[in-house]
């Protein structure tokens, strides 16, 4: 596992790069905070859509443990399986 700097943009996390100055992300945290997230709705008259500006996006800068990714997602596919097993055997019980 590996302590990362993530950027969570509006539930869409990124990991930041190694070496990253504090000045350089409080510069890119400024400029994405302008932003706004551009929402649409379908007009069904003319069978296209329409655009328009919404709320701002939600910032917040987070640490989290990176894992290797095959690893993360067998441990994460076996305490499926293992869920799925205790779960029938309460079932079983009953």
């Amino acid at each position: 596992m590996k302590a990362v700097k993530v950027l969570n943009l509006s539930g869409n996390r990124y990991v930041l790069p190694d070496g990253m100055t504090t000045k350089d992300i409080q510069s890119l945290v400024g400029f994405l905070s302008v932003l706004q997230i551009v929402s649409t709705e379908y007009d069904y008259g003319t069978s296209e859509y329409q655009f328009y500006a919404n709320n701002c996006i939600q910032l917040q800068l987070e640490e989290l443990e990176l894992g290797d990714k095959a690893q993360v997602k067998a441990h994460c596919a076996q305490s499926y399986v293992d869920y799925k097993a205790k779960k029938a055997a309460l079932v079983a019980e009953e």
